[in-house]
Parts: C-alpha cells; sequence; structure tokens
C-alpha cells in the first residue's frame, strides 16, 4: 500500500464518504503536506551559504506558497462550490509548483521525498475532482 493510500485510510471521515467528501479530504491532505514541505524548506534555507542554492531553496519556498496560500485554498473553495473542474485544476497545479520546485536542481533536492509526496497526493486529488464532474 503506497503511503498516499494510507493518508486516506488514516482519516476516519475516509470511510463513510461519499467521492466529493473524498474530494475534500485530498485537497485538506495536500494542504497539510504543502504546508510541512513549506516550513521545513523555510527552516532549510537558515542554514545555507551557497548562493545558488539559496536561490533555488527561496524559488521552492515560493512555488509551495503559491499552493499553500493560493491554489489549494481556492480548490478547496471552488469544491464547496461545485465548480469541480476549476477545483480539479487547482490541484493539479499544485503538482506544477512543486515540479517546478524539483526540477532547479541537477539532482535530487535535499527535499525530494516530500515533493514527491505533494506532487502525488495533489495529482490523486485532482484525479478524485475530476470524477466529480
Amino acid at each position: 500500500m503506497e503511503k498516499e493510500e494510507k493518508q486516506y485510510l488514516a482519516n476516519p471521515r475516509s470511510s463513510n464518504a461519499d467521492l466529493e467528501g473524498l474530494a475534500r479530504i485530498s485537497v485538506e491532505i495536500v494542504q497539510d503536506k504543502a504546508n510541512d514541505t513549506l516550513t521545513y524548506i523555510g527552516n532549510l534555507i537558515k542554514n545555507v551559504s551557497d548562493l545558488v542554492l539559496f536561490r533555488f531553496y527561496g524559488s521552492c519556498i515560493e512555488d509551495y506558497r503559491a499552493a499553500v496560500k493560493r491554489q489549494v485554498p481556492e480548490g478547496i473553495d471552488d469544491l464547496a462550490s461545485k465548480n469541480y473542474v476549476t477545483s480539479k485544476n487547482d490541484a493539479a497545479a499544485a503538482a506544477t509548483n512543486v515540479d517546478a520546485c524539483e526540477q532547479q536542481f541537477a539532482n535530487k533536492s535535499p527535499f525530494n521525498d516530500r515533493n514527491k509526496v505533494v506532487h502525488d497526493l495533489s495529482l490523486l486529488a485532482s484525479s478524485i475532482i475530476g470524477l466529480l464532474g
């Protein structure tokens, strides 16, 4: 079982949730994981002395800030308004931001595992929302 699937099973609301409820749970999990990763990167940047790396981390902070402050909350609001297409696109945009962060690094970023989780959860949320309409 994948980590992402365990996130849903760990949520007590998921056992009785309809598809819209699962979609809501999924975007809430994305919000939590993206916020955790934003905080993590914010703590890491405090110890970075290399200017190029500092810029990469700063760019990742901006990418995650866009997801946490704008895209995911708008996705939640759009979902509540039954504007499923826009909500789906908001969740997918969060995945795109994570990709932009990760692709700056020649190899893997020091937080690649976290990026992968947020990316995959964002796409999963987008797919679930897409089933709604």
